[in-house]
């Protein structure tokens, strides 16, 4: 049975109303319901693509960020070590901190470490590094280079307290007691109250004593 339809207000043109069948109407209809469907699809393909664009571009400019803050970081970093090895060269450590590295060194028995120490402040004359460079030397086993040097502190100063102690500590190493006690009862006439004077000279004292003839 034929039957008449209009597309959009008007006959199919070519076409009378009778002559259009079932089929031809069928067919129109899927071709005018592709052609209302096809915009859509396109505006959602468009979203998708404007998305992924999107996404993609917001991950390369978080990911350029990381290598800009990275580079950054290193820079700054670089930057700080030069600036402090710049300050090192342009002021050199003082004769105090020299010492109190010396003497940090000596406290702690790390005579390696603090013997150039005692001999960069030794250059001028200084009487106290003498001393401690006799000492030094006397604990790393060379008795000739220390004598020299805790003869030269007491030269440099004849009221050395730290020469005349390390002189006592020297003749008790060569089996002098009588001479070591009057060294270190030199020292303690400089510094009555310095402890270790005091402890030294009652050892010796003692040793002495338990080595005499009843």
């Amino acid at each position: 049975m034929a039957c008449a339809i209009v597309f959009a207000g008007r006959p199919c043109s070519g076409l009378a109303a009778e002559e259009v069948s079932p089929a031809m109407h069928s067919a129109q209809y899927e071709r005018v319901h592709d052609s209302r469907r096809k915009p859509a699809d396109s505006k959602s393909d468009s979203r998708s693509n404007s998305k992924s664009s999107s996404e993609s571009s917001s991950k390369s400019n978080s990911e350029s960020g990381l290598e800009s803050n990275s580079e950054s970081g290193l820079k700054s970093v670089s930057e700080s070590e030069s600036k402090s090895k710049t300050a090192s060269k342009r002021h050199p450590p003082t004769r105090d901190e020299i010492r109190k590295r010396a003497q940090f060194y000596t406290t702690r028995r790390d005579f390696t470490l603090a013997l150039p120490l005692w001999y960069q402040l030794a250059k001028p004359g200084d009487a106290q590094a003498e001393a401690f460079l006799g000492w030094c030397q006397l604990q790393l086993g060379d008795k000739t280079e220390a004598i020299k040097h805790i003869n030269r502190s007491i030269a440099l100063n004849p009221r050395t307290v730290e020469g005349f102690r390390y002189l006592g500590y020297y003749l008790i190493g060569e089996g002098k007691i009588p001479e070591a006690v009057t060294a270190f009862r030199t020292s303690m006439k400089f510094d009555p109250h310095h402890k270790c004077n005091c402890g030294d000279l009652e050892k010796l004292i003692l040793s002495k004593s338990k080595h005499r003839k009843p």
